[in-house]
């Protein structure tokens, strides 16, 4: 039903199997307006032309609605979505799978 694109700690599988361990995965990008890792800084313009960063991720498809899988997500220790102290930002954006399919997916940052 929803697909949400995963970057950082959430593409390891162990992870993404506390949220549902039946979906379908695959690779893919992004492009981004600036990506820092270390500070955990994304940023998606709505200027297409300023996302000129590349960010590899998963594209995975679950059989869930968005806010059942904001749920499980923030029941998961390690990505602390909820308890770090930021705002998040939900939105839709396109993504790539490796083969250049273009999927429109959720993201979290």
């Amino acid at each position: 039903m929803v697909y949400i694109f995963f970057y950082n700690k959430l593409t390891k599988i162990e992870l993404i199997n506390k949220i549902n361990i039946k979906y379908e995965i695959f690779d893919g990008i992004i492009a981004v307006k600036n990506y820092n890792k270390e500070k955990y800084i994304l940023e998606i313009s709505d200027n297409k032309e300023e996302n000129n960063i590349i960010l590899p991720g998963k594209i995975v498809y679950f059989d869930m609605n968005i806010s059942d899988i904001i749920k499980k997500i923030n029941n998961i220790e390690e990505v602390n979505y909820k308890n770090n102290g930021y705002t998040h930002i939900l939105t839709l954006i396109n993504a790539f799978k490796l083969n250049n399919d273009l999927c429109q997916t959720y993201i979290i940052y």
